[in-house]
């Protein structure tokens, strides 16, 4: 039985799931430079061919969405340690999952997703 979620992607909304999708490829490599459980939780969940992302999709985009995240990452890692009880607004966020990431269980995360 397939316990995956029917989705019909279309163009928009398929650029939601590029970065994602992105995150999770870099997880399952075996020197990750990020590791992103979450994606990779989010992409096994949907049901649709993700093998069009790697035909279609360079790796340079690949590269700098790992690279963005990363320094993101960065950012916000230097935000929670010299304000560890501080207030993260993540705007837009759509399928983010730095809290995931980076949460230090202290910090308090709002968040707003605009929808298509």
């Amino acid at each position: 039985m397939n316990n995956k979620i029917k989705v019909e992607l279309r163009d928009i909304q398929k650029t939601l799931f590029m970065p994602v999708w992105a995150r999770a490829v870099e997880t399952q490599k075996n020197k990750p430079v990020l590791i992103d459980k979450t994606a990779l939780k989010i992409i096994d969940s949907v049901d649709f061919d993700f093998s069009q992302m790697s035909e279609n999709v360079p790796e340079i985009s690949q590269i700098a969405w790992i690279a963005r995240c990363r320094r993101f990452d960065l950012i916000v890692r230097n935000f929670i340690n010299n304000h560890p009880d501080g207030t993260i607004v993540n705007i837009g966020c759509g399928l983010d999952t730095s809290y995931e990431r980076i949460n230090n269980k202290s910090i308090l995360w709002t968040f707003s997703t605009w929808y298509i």
